[in-house]
């Protein structure tokens, strides 16, 4: 049995799925699984304790008297200004092993300061940008390892809301894990840039290159829903991830025999439900880090792209 310690009880902490019977947060996935025990620190009490009774944890009332090394793994789930100094706090510590909610930070050299940490510690660092984890996706990696043998990346398009870093990066990850590469952009050119929602980090519209593939990147603003697509095109195929990410349809070219005027849908590239219990891979990761299985995180590659997006918004 693992020790886990969850710093923030809010939406991605405990309350995106109160209500329901999804698992779309730490606290309900780490407490379902079965190898961890359940400890909670939240700002507010109040929302501790309501979060701790509905899954049989202990509560800490003073974070700042908490000793990390105590923990097997600690997440962090607390507001984005705070993930940099408890992050330095377990590398300090020695705790084996933290999930970290994204981004690392909206200041380059918080990024600077730890990357150098992490590569004196012996912690490792699971940046949670779930879709990578999820079965869907890793099927969906190994399709297009397949296209890239034959075709070129020609188009990426991406729509995303509420913050260039804060969910931008999620397809910028999603992009990097998919196509099996550091995706670096160039001749860019920045427009349409709001400060809608963080005061910090403005949703901005894009456009650039990677490679020779011309990447445009639309912010939106102003609507109250959440919305999220990535659109990627080879010269034959398109693949367009919607829902948030929750379907996948891959389309490809017929061949040259065929009628080149329709688009065919290969039934068995149509995914749906791909983000479902999206939380649920996070304690099965965390677990197989602490029996040893799996050495190798995500923490050097979502540090350099956070602080590569830091430096594409002062373009």
């Amino acid at each position: 049995m693992y020790s886990a310690l969850l710093i923030g009880c809010g939406n991605i902490g405990a309350l995106y799925d109160f209500g329901s019977e999804e698992v779309q947060t730490h606290a309900k996935a780490f407490s379902l699984h079965g190898d961890f025990t359940l400890t909670l620190y939240d700002r507010d009490e109040s929302l501790a304790r309501k979060v701790a009774e509905r899954y049989s944890a202990r509560v800490i009332q003073d974070i700042d008297a908490a000793d990390f090394s105590k923990f097997d793994c600690v997440i962090i789930s607390s507001p984005t200004a705070s993930h940099a100094a408890f992050l330095e706090r377990a590398f300090q510590q020695k705790v084996r092993l933290v999930v970290c909610e994204k981004p690392l930070s909206l200041q380059t050299e918080d990024i600077d300061r730890l990357i150098h940490s992490y590569k004196n510690a012996a912690t490792r660092v699971i940046v949670n940008y779930f879709r990578r984890f999820l079965p869907a996706y890793k099927e969906l990696a190994s399709h297009i390892m397949d296209i890239r043998q034959s075709q070129k990346l020609t188009n990426i398009g991406i729509r995303y809301q509420r913050g260039f870093v804060n969910n931008c990066s999620h397809a910028i990850d999603l992009l990097q894990y998919l196509l099996g590469t550091t995706i670096t952009l160039h001749q860019i050119s920045i427009h349409n840039t709001q400060f809608d929602h963080f005061m910090d980090d403005p949703t901005l519209s894009l456009q650039g290159f990677y490679e020779h593939a011309s990447v445009a990147i639309t912010g939106l603003t102003g609507i109250g829903f959440s919305f999220f697509e990535v659109d990627i095109f080879f010269e034959n195929t398109a693949i367009l991830i919607r829902k948030g990410g929750d379907t996948v349809s891959v389309f490809t070219k017929p061949a040259a025999s065929e009628d080149r005027t329709r688009v065919y849908l290969p039934k068995d590239i149509n995914m749906k439900g791909c983000i479902k219990d999206y939380m649920k891979p996070i304690p099965n990761l965390a677990s197989t880090f602490l029996g040893g299985t799996i050495l190798e995180d995500n923490f050097l590659e979502a540090a350099h792209m956070n602080k590569q997006m830091l430096q594409y918004i002062k373009k």
